[in-house]
């Protein structure tokens, strides 16, 4: 339930009543004439018509939340009115990626999430790491950004999210643009240069991932083609300016949480958003960078697809596609017992939310992720790998993880997050609902609540 739509919907309704706006666009007139026509709308007759009164009803089950925010006003619930949670507020930003992920579907693009784990499920290959490989860059890469594994003989994991990433449709073989400058970035290349392209962004090219940080850190050389200087450089054949970088790799370069790299790049560059890691969803995409214990970049890596996340904050139970809860809960009513509605889990209540592939973005109001589990292509020894041996097979779910983030004075590592305009939570924000207190003991009051602690799949 959309404002634009109801901004409609209200305009249709006062036009039909003999309202009509003093002007047109959001809200069309003054605050008396909305008044007029909430009260018209919540008093309907069955007269008014099917079509009217759908629009009546539409407007009673959304108008409260955004009318009271657009207006800074208090608005008094009417009689009988029922609240739809679902249906809130979208600043201009949310609607800006609501737009954004409509296109995308209309393009055919799907959840990469989907794709990931179709590769998963229908392919058998190892990790480099782990058995070695003999096949050319370009055999590799013309399959991966078709959406193939099935051409490969061993596996990397920014190969698995490449696939991943061009079966949901996206086109990787497009040129980056800086996301500051709307400008392509180019390096230097021997004695040419090349223009940094998205595949090689998501799989981390040594030089291109320098590029892109040179760019971000304001030390590139912005190039008039038609210069002394681009004819000095050799770079005289483009048409349009570009940000120009010195040949490099990014292993011994400072690291920072606040640098784009890897698939968090590609997700911006492909017209998604750079997601905050504690605000990490299933679906979203990332890069980590492991860096030394001066805080530079080491050159190591892992690239992935987030399959689920654990944290705490307020989601609605009881309705289909709602987070799981683990853990015991006792309070205010055994789980069985609940009603359906909003619920708030704390930090110290010895529960999480669990938000996985199934659950819909509307039944999620707040969450701070602090557990991450991934689907990746991984090395039979990793901590991330899960449980079980992958050995022959690299791709597969992982065990959740905490996050742990960067320290500049030991070993770490960086990552860089986002989200593609085709996932059904790129127009998600957070916001407020009235909750009450989930606990794992009753009454909390009479007792402290139960110290979180973790599974056994959980502890490295």
């Amino acid at each position: 339930t959309l404002r634009r739509d109801h901004a409609e919907g209200f305009e249709r309704l006062m036009r039909a009543t003999g309202q009509a706006p003093e002007e047109s666009g959001f809200l069309g007139g003054a605050w008396e004439t909305l008044g007029s026509a909430w009260e018209q709308a919540g008093g309907m007759v069955e007269g008014a018509g099917e079509q009217l009164q759908s629009w009546g009803e539409s407007l009673q089950r959304a108008a409260a939340p955004w009318w009271a925010e657009e207006i800074g006003e208090e608005v008094e619930e009417k009689q009988g009115h029922e609240h739809d949670e679902d249906a809130y507020c979208l600043e201009p930003e949310q609607n800006a990626r609501l737009d954004a992920h409509r296109v995308a579907l209309a393009e055919g693009k799907t959840d990469v999430l989907t794709r990931a784990l179709t590769l998963k499920d229908t392919s058998a290959v190892g990790h480099v790491d782990d058995i070695g490989r003999n096949q050319s860059n370009g055999e590799i890469w013309d399959g991966l950004k078709e959406g193939k594994i099935d051409h490969l003989t061993a596996i990397k994991c920014s190969e698995f999210t490449s696939a991943a990433v061009a079966a949901a449709g996206y086109d990787l073989d497009q040129q980056w643009l800086d996301p500051a400058s709307g400008m392509r970035v180019a390096y230097q290349d021997g004695g040419s240069y090349t223009f940094v392209k998205l595949w090689m962004v998501v799989g981390t090219l040594l030089e291109a991932t320098h590029a892109l940080l040179v760019v971000q850190n304001g030390d590139a050389e912005e190039i008039d083609p038609s210069s002394a200087r681009a004819a000095e450089l050799g770079l005289s054949g483009e048409s349009e300016r570009f940000l120009y970088v010195s040949s490099g790799n990014f292993v011994g370069m400072e690291a920072s949480e606040e640098q784009m790299f890897g698939l968090g790049a590609a997700a911006v560059g492909l017209g998604g958003s750079e997601v905050e890691l504690n605000d990490r969803k299933p679906g979203d995409v990332q890069q980590s960078l492991r860096t030394n214990s001066s805080g530079k970049y080491s050159g190591s890596g892992h690239s992935s697809v987030v399959h689920a996340v654990r944290g705490t904050g307020v989601a609605k139970l009881g309705v289909d596609g709602c987070p799981k809860v683990e853990g015991d809960v006792q309070g205010p009513a055994p789980l069985a017992e609940l009603e359906a509605g909003w619920y708030r889990i704390n930090k110290d209540s010895g529960l999480k939310w669990v938000v996985g592939p199934g659950t819909i973005a509307a039944t999620v109001a707040q969450l701070d992720a602090v557990e991450i589990q991934l689907v990746d292509a991984n090395t039979k020894g990793s901590s991330l790998a899960g449980p079980g041996k992958r050995g022959g097979d690299a791709t597969a779910i992982g065990a959740f993880q905490e996050h742990r983030g960067f320290n500049d004075e030991k070993k770490s590592a960086t990552t860089s997050a986002g989200r593609l305009p085709s996932s059904p939570w790129h127009a998600w924000s957070p916001r407020e609902e009235e909750a009450e207190e989930l606990s794992a003991q009753a009454p909390k009051s009479q007792s402290a609540a139960a110290p979180s602690t973790p599974s056994p799949s959980t502890r490295e």
